[in-house]
């Protein structure tokens, strides 16, 4: 039986077939207040403003090697949620800066359909 298990191993890396584990989706963080995120706000992002990052359990926000994208209006309070973020154990956490920023890369991974 062992050297069966052997033999399916070998095969599967002389194909070239392997494990594949996805990547998971990114979670994008609006840390801005209630009310800039009512004004308009990335599709399927989490508004958590900044000042309760703390707050919040850190199990709300996934696994600390999850990646994470945070906005903001300027790139001020993003800079000051990744910072948090980091000193809470997380570990793939991108700073996208300004929400037009954040928008652009949004879009750019996310095309609208027909594009």
């Amino acid at each position: 039986m062992r050297n069966l298990h052997r033999v399916i191993v070998g095969l599967f890396l002389l194909l070239g077939l392997t494990t594949v584990t996805a990547e998971p989706e990114p979670l994008w963080l609006d840390v801005r207040t209630v009310d800039e995120y009512n004004a308009d706000h990335i599709d399927g992002s989490v508004l958590l403003p900044h000042t309760n990052i703390n707050r919040v359990s850190a199990m709300a926000l996934g696994e600390k090697n999850d990646p994470i994208y945070v906005y903001c209006r300027s790139g001020r309070r993003s800079a000051i949620a990744l910072k948090t973020l980091e000193e809470l154990g997380f570990t793939n956490v991108t700073d996208l800066g300004a929400y037009s920023a954040a928008q652009q890369l949004f879009y750019q991974e996310n095309p609208a359909p027909g594009e």
